[in-house]
């Protein structure tokens, strides 16, 4: 047996470990397979929303303007006389998709910083104190703040959120990364000269992927309740695209006479986030060995 396998023999597999879990976990708790399928129809609806909403989200018909639900529009129509179903279908697109960007760009520079500032410690000082500056700031007083300085659009809002989010990332992979660097495996690796790259990427990265699972579906919906915010305050995607805050906010000002226009988008970012978290806390469940079975 040569050393490179005496090393794969002495990593675990926690990809594979948490793969197996998540099946035997996702039976047996009730939570988790309910927040797994609020966020799969979500995902659904908003996949489909081209070809089930029963209407143009920007077409605009004063003739029916404040309109209550009916039979023809399932939950009412907004102050300029838009669908208010087919502007929550496709907020749906634009919200989730906005998290999951956030969510993706987030982790990859999150990874990055965290992986260089946990294995090597002269600049683990420097690169550490710059994240904790930036999560000094509140994430929506920061989020506004960049949203100021780049503008409303919908990139922007991608960017800014994924900076807000990124240091939150680094803490927790530079967190493993200090315990991980210190195993058998990586010492035995660093013995018989494995290149540091190798040993970041291939031996010490597969230890972060359960904290950033974990951390990401917490992650998704902190971002889409913050685009949401955004959009709500008019620092966020520009009032013309139908976000979910963009519909809450153009109900804010019809909440007596209309409240169909903010009750329905707040349903739909209630299931979301909702779905989310409890799919979140199955998975943290699931980053515990003794909960999944593994051990």
């Amino acid at each position: 047996m040569t050393t490179n396998q005496k090393v794969q023999e002495l990593k675990p597999n926690f990809f594979r470990d948490f793969i197996i879990g998540g099946f035997k976990l996702m039976g047996r708790s009730r939570m988790m397979t309910v927040g797994f399928v609020l966020v799969l129809i979500m995902t659904i609806l908003a996949l489909l929303a081209p070809f089930i909403s029963p209407y143009d989200p920007l077409d605009i018909n004063p003739m029916r303007r404040l309109q209550p639900p009916s039979r023809e529009h399932l939950m009412g129509t907004d102050e300029v006389g838009r669908d208010v179903f087919s502007r929550v279908l496709w907020g749906a697109r634009i919200s989730l998709l906005t998290g999951a960007l956030v969510v993706i760009f987030s982790n990859i520079f999150g990874i990055v910083i965290g992986l260089v500032a946990g294995y090597y410690d002269k600049v683990d000082k420097v690169i550490m104190r710059l994240m904790d500056g930036l999560m000094a700031f509140p994430i929506m007083l920061l989020a506004v703040a960049m949203m100021a300085a780049l503008g409303a659009r919908l990139s922007n809002v991608i960017i800014a959120l994924s900076i807000v989010f990124a240091p939150r990332v680094a803490r927790v992979v530079r967190g493993v990364v200090l315990t991980v660097r210190e195993s058998a495996y990586v010492e035995a690796a660093i013995v018989v000269g494995a290149p540091s790259w190798k040993i970041i990427f291939i031996h010490i990265l597969p230890n972060c992927l359960d904290p950033i699972i974990v951390q990401s579906s917490f992650m998704f919906a902190q971002a889409v309740l913050a685009e949401a915010a955004l959009s709500f305050l008019g620092a966020g995607i520009p009032p013309w695209l139908p976000s979910w805050g963009n519909i809450m906010t153009g109900g804010r000002l019809y909440i007596s006479v209309a409240p169909w226009m903010t009750i329905y988008p707040g349903i739909a970012i209630i299931i979301c986030v909702l779905g989310l978290n409890l799919f979140g806390d199955g998975l943290r469940d699931l980053a515990d060995p003794r909960l999944r079975g593994v051990i």
